[in-house]
């Protein structure tokens, strides 16, 4: 039903269905992965998540390309791994985790100390490692802000910029998400 409602937009804008298809994807496994093992699930989920978000947003700007297509899938999954950073506590009040288990462990923080909301220096050893990774995300793909057209540039701008102030708003509370998103 929802195909049948979004019809003439995606004939419209020549939309193929793999956005669509790759959301449908993550939602299923919304339902059924509460825990990530590794940086490349987590990043495989961003593919499917937020990086079709971007795609969406190309097609319909009619600026769709690979070149752009590959800094915006930067830009979304930057934006997805700033938005899990800010999230930890909520995310664990529903029962996730997006913080890899193995950086998890690197940091020797454990499933204890999440269940105690335990802020300490393995927790900051944590966070300073997934917010540098999500903030590398989003610089690659920084530049493309200026390669959108001129109506969509300030917008791309502001979702890069935004991320960016997550990421530096954890920083300036020293990583402690707990307390405070």
């Amino acid at each position: 039903p929802v195909f049948i409602a979004l019809a003439d937009t995606i004939g419209q804008f020549s939309i193929p269905i793999d956005p669509f298809l790759d959301l449908l994807v993550a939602f299923r496994q919304d339902q059924r992965v509460t825990r990530y093992e590794t940086v490349a699930q987590v990043l495989d989920y961003c593919r499917y998540s937020a990086n079709p978000v971007g795609r969406l947003v190309l097609y319909l700007g009619r600026c769709h390309d690979a070149h752009r297509a590959a800094l915006s899938d930067c830009v979304c999954t930057g934006l997805q791994l700033a938005n899990f950073c800010q999230d930890v506590a909520p995310d664990w009040d529903l029962g996730r985790v997006y913080l890899p288990r193995a950086e998890c462990v690197r940091a020797h923080y454990d499933e204890s100390m999440f269940g105690r909301r335990e802020f300490n220096d393995a927790f900051r050893r944590l966070m300073t490692v997934q917010v540098r990774e999500a903030e590398g995300w989003l610089r690659r793909g920084a530049p493309l802000v200026m390669q959108m057209p001129p109506g969509l540039r300030l917008s791309t701008g502001l979702f890069v910029a935004g991320g960016l102030a997550i990421l530096d708003e954890v920083r300036r509370q020293d990583y402690d998400v707990w307390t405070r998103r």
